[in-house]
């Protein structure tokens, strides 16, 4: 029985042990946004750096709530495919049609990264491993420097004066290898 038990063991420890090595969640900022409440309506655009992969184009309605962050994520053409609802009790997936790509707590936290004040991010990210820097660079564009001990782990680049602003949000994502790009719905009469 013995000689049994022991391959199962081993490959609870290891499993345990893999868990720890992944990748650690940044501190979540303070859920209450100074814009809320407010609705945003963005195109999602998810590229991979590996540029065989096609980019994903989808449609966010972000709702900035007081204590939260509500995204009901659809098809270009309106197919609501998942509801991310982040509060106190944590970030999770609710009204899924198809399983997500990536964990809610990822995608949570790179809408929170690309939309929340820098302030509210250095505030959560006090004493932890996670630092935040900005720059402008020299188009003048604002540019956060995501940092886990000191690794680059997302660059967000502001096209407008702010993270709410009308203009395109960009953020490298070095860590998973993607570029998420947030920007506002083109006019009706744009091309």
């Amino acid at each position: 029985m013995r000689g049994h038990l022991a391959p199962w063991l081993g490959i609870m420890l290891l499993t345990l042990l893999a868990g720890c090595m992944g990748p650690q969640l940044a501190p979540t900022p303070a859920l209450d946004h100074p814009a809320a409440p407010n609705t945003l309506t963005r195109l999602l655009t998810f590229a991979p750096h590996d540029k065989d992969d096609d980019a994903r184009q989808l449609l966010g309605v972000i709702r900035l709530m007081p204590g939260g962050l509500q995204t009901v994520v659809a098809t270009p053409t309106g197919q609501r495919l998942f509801t991310l609802v982040d509060d106190a009790q944590g970030a999770r997936y609710t009204q899924t049609l198809m399983k997500p790509p990536f964990p809610a707590a990822w995608l949570a936290a790179r809408l929170e990264w690309g939309l929340w004040p820098a302030p509210a991010l250095a505030d959560a990210w006090q004493g932890s491993d996670w630092t935040l820097a900005t720059e402008r660079d020299p188009q003048g564009r604002t540019i956060r420097h995501i940092r886990q001990k000191g690794r680059d782990i997302v660059t967000v680049t502001y096209d407008g004066d702010q993270p709410l602003a009308p203009a395109p949000v960009y953020l490298d994502d070095h860590q998973a290898g993607y570029t998420l790009t947030i920007a506002p719905l083109p006019d009706e009469g744009t091309p």
